[in-house]
C-alpha cells in the first residue's frame, strides 16, 4: 500500500490542475470541480482494508482556506469544513520560502524595562547654600538598591510645593549611587557635575522645610516636621545637613547630623563645601571613647603542700629499723597573669573649625570702653581652649593679648569681655580681659596651645571690614570663609539683636546667638 498512496497523491494533483485550467475566471466551479476530481480519483484506488471505494479526502489534500460560506459539491450529503471558502479572496500560491537560522524561530532579545520603585532616599540636603551664596542650595539623593532604579515622574517638593521638582522621563539614579540637585544651574558647585538642574521655586527655608520625595505610587521618604527647624546643618558656615545611615527611615534628627570632616567640591568662588555632593557622607561624631576596665587579679591559690613519697619500712633481723626523714615541704608561688590595660585613645579636636565670629570694637551704648569679642565653634565637638592666644599685631605695643582657658562647646559660643561681666550685662562672659580694641583697625590673630595659626582678623583701606562707631553696631562674621577677606563680614543690621548692655539697652549685635547677616 506504501506505492499505492504516492500513485493516489500524483493523479490527485495532476487532477486538480487540471481542473484549475479548465475553469479559470470562475472560482466557485473551480473548486467544485477540485473537489469532484480528487474524489473521482481516490474512488477507483483500493482501500487500506478491504478494497472499498473511499469517499473521505484527507484535508491535507484540498486547499486550506476559510469561509463562512458553504459551495455545494455534487455527489455530497456531508459538507467538509475544508471546503469553507471565501468568495472574496483568491487564492495565492505561497513561493517556497527557505527558513533561516537553521530552520529555527528567529532569536528576540527581551525588553529589559527599569525599576521604577527601590530603597532611594534624600541623603543631604544644602539647605543654606554655599560660601559663595546662599542662593547655591543642592539636595543629594542615595540609591540603596543594587540596581539603577528609573526615576520618570518622581516629585521632589517641599509641603509648600516651592519648590516642587518632578523628574521627567528618562530619569535614573545608578545602583548605589547619588543623584545630585543643584539650584538654578551647574555653578552651585563648580567641579562636581549635577544631574539635574531646576529653580527652587522660593528656595529652602533656613528656618525649617518638610521635603518629601514620592515615587510613581506615593510617598517613599520624607524630611522635617511642619514648623520646626531643619535637624542639622548651620547657616552661617554653610554646612550641610546629612543622613547618618541611609537604610534607616527616620524623619527624627537622631538620623541626621550636621557636616563634620573633610569637604568635597568647590564653590562658584572655588571655596570648599561644608558638604560631601556625590561622596560618602562625613564621619559622624565621634563616639565616645569606651572605658576598659581591667581584668580583675585573680586570688593566689593557697599554698600547695607536696607530700613525699616514703619508701616502706623493711625489718630484718638483726638489723635495726631504719628511720626516714621525710623532705622538707615545698612552697609554690603562684605566678599571676594579668590582662594589660587598654590606654584609652583620646578625642581629636578639630581646632581650625573655631573662628573669631564678632567684634564689638566700638563699645556700646552705654560705654565705648564695654567692648567685646565673640568665637564661635562650628564642629560637632567641645574644643579645650586652654593655653589659646587671641592677640593684637597692630601698633608697637600692641593689644590685647589675651590668654585663653576653658572650653567652647560644640556649636557654641565663647564670649569675651573687656575688664569685667558688665559689658553685656544680660549674657554672662566666659572670660575677660584688658587692653583696648582700636576703632580705626586692630589686625587680631587666634592661635592655639602649639602656636598653630587657627584664625586671622585684618582690616581694609577703611579699616575694619564691619561695624558702625556711631550705632554703636557690631561686626559679624558672615561666614566661615577667611578672616582677612571683606566678604566674610557685615555689620549687625540693628533688628537681630541680643543682650543688653551696662544701662540696660538693646545691644546692636548678637552675643552668644547667630549673627544677624546670617539670618
Amino acid at each position: 500500500m506504501g506505492s499505492n498512496k504516492y500513485i493516489i497523491l500524483a493523479l490527485s494533483v495532476g487532477a486538480v490542475v487540471s481542473t484549475i485550467f479548465a475553469h479559470q475566471g470562475d472560482k466557485e466551479k473551480t473548486l467544485s470541480a477540485i473537489g469532484d476530481a480528487v474524489e473521482s480519483t481516490l474512488s477507483t484506488a483500493p482501500s487500506k482494508n478491504n478494497g472499498a471505494r473511499s469517499s473521505k479526502v484527507s484535508p491535507s489534500l484540498l486547499p486550506a482556506v476559510s469561509s463562512s460560506k458553504q459551495v455545494t459539491v455534487a455527489g455530497d450529503t456531508k459538507l467538509s469544513p475544508a471546503r469553507m471558502v471565501s468568495p472574496e479572496v483568491t487564492p495565492q500560491v505561497t513561493p517556497q520560502v527557505t527558513p533561516t537560522n537553521n530552520g529555527l524561530s528567529p532569536t528576540v532579545s527581551p525588553t529589559v524595562t527599569m525599576p521604577n520603585d527601590g530603597r532611594v532616599v534624600i541623603n543631604e540636603i544644602g539647605w543654606s547654600g554655599t560660601l559663595a551664596s546662599a542662593f547655591d542650595e543642592w539636595i543629594e539623593l542615595y540609591n540603596n538598591e543594587s540596581f539603577d532604579v528609573d526615576m520618570s515622574g518622581w516629585a521632589l517638593t517641599t509641603e509648600s510645593e516651592s519648590p516642587k521638582i518632578i523628574f521627567p522621563n528618562g530619569t535614573h539614579i545608578t545602583a548605589r549611587g547619588y543623584f545630585l540637585i543643584e539650584r538654578t544651574d551647574d555653578n552651585a558647585i563648580s567641579d562636581i557635575k549635577a544631574d539635574y538642574t531646576t529653580g527652587f521655586g522660593n528656595g529652602l527655608s533656613d528656618s525649617g522645610e518638610v521635603l518629601l520625595l514620592k515615587n510613581t505610587r506615593g510617598e517613599i521618604d520624607r524630611v522635617g516636621t511642619w514648623g520646626d527647624k531643619w535637624h542639622a546643618g548651620e547657616s552661617a558656615s554653610r554646612l550641610s545637613m546629612e543622613r547618618i545611615d541611609p537604610l534607616i527611615y527616620s524623619n527624627g534628627p537622631s538620623n541626621w547630623k550636621t557636616f563634620f570632616g573633610n569637604s568635597t567640591g568647590r564653590d562658584a568662588k572655588g571655596n570648599s563645601i561644608k558638604g560631601t555632593p556625590k561622596s560618602s557622607n562625613s564621619t559622624a561624631t565621634p563616639a565616645p571613647t569606651p572605658q576598659v576596665s581591667p581584668s580583675p587579679s585573680p586570688s593566689p591559690s593557697p599554698t600547695q603542700l607536696v607530700t613525699p613519697t616514703m619508701s616502706p619500712t623493711v625489718t630484718t633481723s638483726p638489723t635495726p629499723l631504719a628511720t626516714v626523714t621525710p623532705l622538707p615541704t615545698p612552697e609554690v608561688t603562684p605566678v599571676l597573669t594579668t590582662s594589660p590595660q587598654a590606654t584609652p585613645t583620646p578625642t581629636p579636636q578639630n581646632t581650625n573649625q573655631v573662628v573669631i565670629n564678632e567684634i564689638a570694637w566700638m563699645g556700646t551704648g552705654s560705654s565705648a570702653s564695654d567692648e567685646w569679642i565673640e568665637l564661635y565653634n562650628y564642629s560637632t565637638l567641645a574644643i579645650d581652649i586652654s593655653g589659646w592666644t587671641l592677640k593684637s599685631l597692630t601698633g608697637s605695643n600692641p593689644d590685647p593679648q589675651i590668654n585663653m582657658s576653658g572650653l567652647i562647646a560644640a556649636n557654641g559660643y565663647f564670649l569675651l569681655e573687656r575688664t569685667d561681666d558688665t559689658s553685656v550685662y544680660d549674657v554672662s562672659a566666659n572670660q575677660t580681659y584688658t587692653g583696648a580694641l582700636s576703632d580705626s583697625c586692630e589686625i587680631l590673630e587666634l592661635r592655639d596651645n602649639n602656636g598653630v595659626l587657627i584664625d586671622k582678623v585684618t582690616c581694609g583701606d577703611n579699616g575694619w571690614y564691619g561695624g558702625n562707631k556711631d550705632s554703636r553696631s557690631t561686626m559679624e562674621r558672615v561666614n566661615t570663609g577667611s578672616g582677612e577677606s571683606q566678604n566674610s563680614w557685615g555689620t549687625n543690621d540693628g533688628v537681630t539683636k541680643n543682650g543688653l548692655d551696662a544701662s540696660g539697652s538693646a545691644i546692636n549685635g548678637t552675643p552668644g546667638k547667630t549673627n544677624s547677616v546670617n539670618n
